[in-house]
């Protein structure tokens, strides 16, 4: 059900994917101006089979077990404990058996890298995992990277950071309102928390 009043977001976190998803200033004491005199604005949600609510982003694969990595880095290097957990996850992760359909039709199905799930465009702290996410049109856009080799997964992190990683042809896209993943086990970030391990998840639009 919509919310009957609005919520105001500070960023004091990490990364702050939303909030620069929104538009909102970075700094605290500014972003704080914004909401008292901003005007509300409605966006989309994705809601899980188990009610797990997300308002930017979810991914599995690399990202996630980056995510695990970082967690513990992040009180001594804040936004560069994502990049030194990316690096590590992606030098060791071997890749997720997973079948992935939108809307009930088969995106992938075999040895994945990364599945993404967008509202709006970035994760970790600005890596557009999404770059062509829109957070009020009613449309979750999917990522599927299939770049399990050990070549393939070092071109897919270069260009993960600028947002062409979605031209590669071990690249899968594809947009709608509902997005399954199941076969092996996996753990996924949710807005940046780490849940599972899973064997299987759906997530729908809430508009």
């Amino acid at each position: 059900a919509a919310l009957d009043r609005p919520v105001g977001l500070l960023p004091l976190g990490t990364g702050n994917d939303l909030a620069r998803a929104v538009g909102l200033p970075l700094d605290p004491a500014a972003a704080a101006r914004v909401v008292l005199d901003g005007r509300p604005r409605r966006l989309d949600l994705l809601v899980d089979d188990t009610g797990g609510v997300v308002v930017n982003a979810v991914h599995l694969g690399v990202g996630a077990e980056a995510a695990r990595q970082a967690a513990s880095l992040k009180p001594r290097l804040g936004r560069l404990a994502y990049l030194v957990g990316g690096v590590s996850a992606g030098l060791a992760a071997p890749g997720w058996t997973l079948t992935v359909r939108v809307d009930g039709a088969p995106l992938t199905s075999g040895r994945v890298l990364q599945v993404g799930i967008g509202l709006g465009r970035s994760v970790g702290g600005g890596s557009p995992l999404t770059p062509h996410s829109v957070l009020d049109d009613q449309q979750a856009d999917v990522v599927v990277s299939e770049a399990v080799g050990f070549l393939a997964r070092l071109g897919y992190g270069l260009r993960l950071r600028r947002g062409s990683h979605v031209d590669r042809p071990d690249v899968r896209t594809a947009r709608g309102t509902t997005v399954e993943a199941d076969g092996d086990p996996f753990h996924y970030n949710a807005d940046g928390e780490i849940h599972g391990p899973v064997p299987r998840r759906v997530w729908t639009i809430d508009p």
